[in-house]
């Protein structure tokens, strides 16, 4: 296993630690653990040689700040703003780069890798803002409206499988442009 792919592994661990310190204690402890399991993601990314990501560094701040605090002021609702922060962050990456710049996000990630139109690009990069606010909504309803741990069941699987769903719409939009990723389309 090289060392992106055990960091990946690492990192969805993370969620892991938090889901079952909830499950076996509290959202309390779950906290703990979470600033714990990213710190030490955080620490293992650098001890590799490797570079986080904005999104990780955005993600381990606002769980140190939020999940610090949480525990520091013993107010769980704190620690459910986390995602609704990081996906309106991400939202509005997405959202301004459509705006400023020459290229949106998705076509500063993408466009070497699928040559997909340009306009193509820019819809996915909208759609990808939309989801992402749409999160961050829907995370703090769900924390506001239903139990803790039905929170805890979303954030860690219900956002997942919408954010598989999302990639999945993504990919069958740009299913015409993937042969670099499929050289063969399937075909032995």
């Amino acid at each position: 296993m090289n060392k992106e792919s055990f960091l990946k592994f690492v990192e969805m661990l993370v969620a892991l630690v938090f889901g079952l310190a909830y499950w076996r204690f509290d959202l309390h402890l779950a906290t703990i653990a979470l600033i714990v399991a990213m710190t030490v993601f955080v620490i293992l990314v650098k001890a590799l040689g490797q570079k986080l990501t904005k999104l990780q560094f955005i993600s381990w701040l606002a769980v140190v700040i939020l999940g610090g605090a949480a525990v520091f002021l013993k107010d769980e609702s704190i620690i459910k703003w986390k995602p609704t922060v990081i996906y309106s962050v991400v939202g509005l990456v997405f959202l301004l780069s459509q705006f400023f710049g020459r290229k949106s996000l998705v076509e500063r990630l993408l466009s070497e890798k699928v040559p997909a139109p340009a306009p193509m690009l820019r819809r996915i990069n909208l759609a990808a803002a939309g989801f992402f606010l749409a999160l961050s909504v829907l995370n703090i309803f769900v924390a506001q409206n239903f139990s803790t741990t039905i929170w805890v069941n979303f954030k860690i699987f219900g956002i997942f499988a919408l954010n598989a769903v999302f990639l999945s719409g993504c990919l069958f939009y740009l299913r015409a442009y993937l042969h670099n990723f499929f050289p063969n389309n399937g075909k032995n």
